[in-house]
């Protein structure tokens, strides 16, 4: 995948120009899929190695929601980010108040990892496919795993970012 089209209509498109750095969507002629459907495959043990990023403009406020698809297909790696918001191509996106990271300390954990605060958390299931939402109101933050939620956490911080990245890193 060169380019992943925003399909909200506000050109958000993610994009990798790195050949060895593109999430694959087919392999060898087979599609890659999660659950029978064709998803980007984002493998691989750091962001150098599969990352689309985009530039979503200049984002603020105290509301958003993200939604994904996500299978943990092994746990040998930990410290692994599942995407994130923050503000350029480097560094850390979870140790400030004004961005964040779905973040996989270890396992199969996930957490929302904001102001280096590792809060909420939920727990995946190996090899099995789901779909995971952070979702922030204004006032918390909770995390979806499917359409278990998670306790909520504390967040009133406003956002301020202009990248998103969804990585394996």
């Amino acid at each position: 995948v060169t380019i992943w089209y925003d399909q909200s209509g506000n050109r958000f498109d993610l994009s990798q120009a790195t050949t060895t750095r593109q999430p694959q969507i087919v392999n060898t002629g087979v599609l890659v899929g999660l659950n029978g459907l064709g998803v980007p495959a984002l493998q691989g043990q750091n962001s150098s190695q599969r990352n689309l990023t985009g530039s979503v403009g200049s984002v603020t406020g105290a509301t958003m929601s993200m939604y994904g698809a996500v299978n943990i297909t092994s746990t040998a790696s930990s410290n692994t980010r599942i995407w994130s918001v923050g503000n350029g191509t480097t560094g850390s996106d979870w140790d400030n108040t004004t961005r964040f990271a779905i973040y996989r300390p270890s396992g199969t954990a996930v957490a929302c990892a904001r102001n280096s605060t590792l809060t909420p958390t939920t727990t995946l299931t190996q090899n099995v496919g789901t779909s995971l939402a952070a979702m922030f109101d204004g006032a918390n933050r909770q995390l979806f795993n499917g359409s278990t939620a998670s306790a909520t956490t504390a967040a009133s911080n406003a956002f301020s970012f202009n990248t998103l990245r969804v990585l394996q890193s």
